[in-house]
Parts: C-alpha cells; structure tokens; sequence
C-alpha cells in the first residue's frame, strides 16, 4: 500500500507533534508499504524525518513560511505562494504527492485546525478522490473560528473517514467550537522517548531536583509563570535545584528573566536531550506550567519512570494522575495557582519516591507501549 503522511507542523522543528505520525510511518516501512511524507522544509531536520529518509520514505518538503522568520523573507514567501496559486492552482504544495497517487493521506496537525486556517488542506482533500485521515494534537479550548474557517473545518472533519485525537477535553472542545457531532472520531496515544516502561531508581538527595522539559515557547509552555512562582523569598532560600530542557525562541528572553530574578544558583538550561530516562534518572519530580496542552508526552514519560508530576489543569491531565497521591495539580494557569501547588509539593516532598510508584503504576495501566502500530493498523485495516 502507498500510504501519504502530510505533516502541518511550522512552529518547532522538534515538535512532539512529528511522533505519532512519523513512527507509524517507520513501521509502515518495515512492514514494507511504501510511504510519502510531505513536511516543511526546515533548517535543521527533525531527527524522525531523517530516519524516515534513510529507510527510503519518499520525502517532499514543502517551504516554510512562520512567525520565527524575518519579515522580508515572509513577505517573499507570501508573494511565491500567491505566485503558484495563480499559475499551477491553489493546491500547488501538494501537486506532486498527488501525482504519485497514495491510496490514503494522514493529515498530522500540530494543533486542532491547520486544515482552517490553511486552504491548500481543503483544496488538497478536494482533488484526492480515496479515504483521508486526520490526526490533531493541540488544542485551544477558548478559540473562536471565523465563519468561513469554521464551515471548511466542518467539512473536511466531517468528511475525513477517522478524525484522530489524544485527549478527551480536545474533542469535547472541538465538537463544541464547531457545533457538531464527530462519530468519526477515534482516541489515539503518542509513542513515548523511552526505551520500555520500567520504574527507575529514585535519585537519593538532600536537595530537591526539578526538571521541566518541552519548547522554549513561553506562550504555550508556560516558563513565565513557572519562573514568576519562583521568585519569592521562601523559594529563594531553599535547597532546590531546577534544570530546563529543550530549545527554541524563547531562549534568551528565559535567561534573562532568570538573571532578573537572581535565580542563576537555582535555574540551570540544559539544552535540548533526548535521553528521558537519563534526565530522570537525575531528577524528583517534573514541571509542567504550560498554558496549553492536550496530551504532553513529558508527562507520560515521567510517570513511566517512576517520578510524580506537577502540572497546570490543561488538557486530560485530571485523568492521567490524582492530586496528592500521584502528582500535584494547579488549579488554573496563574501564577498564584502554580506557586501552591509548588507550595504543596514542597510540604510533601519526603513522600515524592512513593509517589512516583503510584503514578508508574497508573500511567502502565493506562499507556500502551507501542501506539504508533495500533495508529497505523486503524487506517490500513479500514480500506
């Protein structure tokens, strides 16, 4: 079978958004079906894109055209883009995946509705006469779609044969943004970066270390909020230690909030690393402040290795762990929310090894360890 995976992606090169997706595609591979990947052309490769290229996928890069980028460079893009339209048609990005004629197309999106907002989606799905798929990671719950995005979203869901989802408050808030019913829809889990699900040793420590990894975004991961619960005298003075993973725009403006704060002895940015089990290997406890999330894999991962959470009441995380038995819940994205949940862990932090076996045996219970075949199997088995 020639399947077609297109990836909506332009806001981070190393989105977790590219899992799902991309490791379905490597076992679609080796199940030896022939695969197409349309994805942004990026200036440094997400690692899945380039696996997928040495396994012989058949990659089409689309150019990018994002926020990140200078203003004369957009500008150029815009009018290239406009340019095409007119000359080849509106679906110009996808001419030549639809010469190639899959026998399915699996639309990943990094949020809920790039296929709205960007009209080469519908006229794509327009020109393509078999089954397509959608898949949707993040979600805004307080979106309000313009009428005309609202109508295409409508059809292209309504019209997909299986609308892909990963988290039960995305869904309920999709169906209520567009005022239908999507019984065309499935829940779906992300492959996780670890390498089984195992409970790690907890680290022996007289100071509380932290982690917080994800995007160096601070409008969807939320470093402001964290870094603002922290600056106060009882935190100041306590034996804590933060590490930050990741990479991205935010960088500098991060550190220099940091610096502001006078917490350089306490906060440390470690980069970006893959290793998850050697991060928490190192670590108590995982920080999520994020002010938008569906289903983030951090938290999956870390309740996998046996280390609680404390995140803000996005997304399912009400589902994934118990507030003061496996994790800490802020009630709101606020300041003043994170800073008692801190609070609160803190007060309770001789019971985080207990904890983290609490929620290791919560998230195995709960996340299947190889999500991206059972993904795959549910589009192939349909046609």
């Amino acid at each position: 079978m020639r399947i077609a995976f297109i990836a909506s992606n332009r806001s981070s090169a190393n989105g977790g958004s590219e899992e799902l997706w991309a490791k379905a595609a490597i076992y679609a591979l080796n199940q030896r079906h022939e695969v197409i990947c349309s994805v942004y052309n990026w200036e440094t490769k997400h690692y899945l894109h380039e696996e997928l290229k040495s396994k012989g996928a058949k990659i089409l890069y689309r150019p990018r055209r994002s926020v990140d980028q200078g203003v004369l460079k957009r500008a150029f893009l815009k009018f290239r883009d406009i340019t095409r339209s007119k000359l080849i048609g509106p679906h110009h990005e996808f001419r030549k995946l639809l010469k190639l004629k899959p026998d399915l197309i699996c639309l990943s999106q990094g949020s809920s509705y790039d296929h709205a907002y960007h009209r080469d989606y519908e006229y794509l799905f327009e020109k393509y006469d078999r089954d397509y798929y959608i898949l949707m990671h993040s979600y805004q719950s307080n979106i309000i779609l313009r009428q005309e995005r609202k109508l295409r979203s409508q059809k292209i869901l309504t019209k997909a044969k299986t609308v892909f989802y990963v988290a039960e408050k995305q869904l309920e808030a999709i169906e209520q943004q567009l005022n239908i019913k999507l019984d065309n829809s499935k829940l779906v889990f992300n492959p996780l970066n670890i390498n089984s699900f195992k409970c790690l040793p907890f680290l022996k420590s007289e100071c509380l270390k932290m982690v917080m990894i994800g995007n160096l975004t601070i409008r969807w991961k939320g470093h402001d909020l964290l870094l603002d619960a922290l600056n106060s005298v009882f935190w100041k003075s306590d034996n804590w230690q933060l590490d930050i993973y990741g990479n991205g725009e935010d960088e500098e403006l991060i550190k220099n909030t940091i610096k502001t704060y006078s917490l350089e002895n306490k906060i440390r940015l470690r980069g970006l690393d893959r290793n998850i089990e050697r991060i928490f290997l190192g670590a108590h406890i995982l920080l999520m402040p994020s002010r938008i999330e569906a289903a983030p894999l951090t938290v999956q991962e870390a309740m996998l290795c046996g280390r609680p959470v404390l995140t803000t009441d996005v997304g399912d995380m009400r589902s994934y762990y118990k507030d003061g038995v496996s994790g800490f819940l802020a009630e709101s994205t606020s300041v003043n929310s994170i800073r008692s949940a801190l609070n609160k862990m803190w007060k309770n932090k001789g019971r985080l090894e207990g904890m983290g076996q609490i929620a290791f045996e919560q998230a195995k219970a709960k996340f299947p360890e190889q999500p991206e075949k059972d993904f795959l199997k549910e589009m192939i088995n349909a046609e």
